[in-house]
């Protein structure tokens, strides 16, 4: 199955320079644990998850208008929509991470494959290993 079968279409997004006191009310009324970053191009620049919030403001002890989403979010591997669901899997599995991007050739979000994504459209057995490997690792 191609990843544009199996992505998640309608995410939240975030701006490189939205604070991460607003990526927190994205996430917190969307009931999502990550939002994708995106430049003003619509061009992917990364993610911030709970974690990133937890490190960067809770932990810190910093303002959360003070930091930039930009500043904070990781790299996500990306994939191409044309291509199939077996490659999400093998980025996500080899970078212990439970989401992959779909980005067109230039860069711009189309979607995410989600490990909940894959059980869901194909009953994926990797899916289940990698969420298994993912719950050792505490990611």
């Amino acid at each position: 199955m191609k990843c544009s079968e199996v992505m998640k279409h309608d995410l939240p997004t975030v701006r490189f320079e939205d604070s991460l006191q607003s990526v927190a009310l994205t996430m917190l009324q969307r009931s999502v644990s990550f939002v994708p970053v995106i430049d003003s191009e619509h061009r992917l620049v990364g993610a911030v998850t709970e974690r990133a919030l937890v490190a960067h403001v809770v932990a810190a002890g910093r303002p959360s208008l003070d930091i930039k989403a930009g500043n904070v979010s990781h790299e996500l591997p990306t994939v191409g929509p044309d291509e199939e669901h077996t490659a999400a899997e093998a980025k996500m599995s080899a970078l212990q991470i439970p989401r992959a991007a779909v980005v067109d050739a230039f860069g711009h979000l189309l979607g995410v494959v989600t490990l909940t994504s894959l059980a869901e459209k194909v009953g994926s057995q990797e899916a289940g290993n990698l969420l298994k490997s993912l719950r050792r690792a505490d990611v």
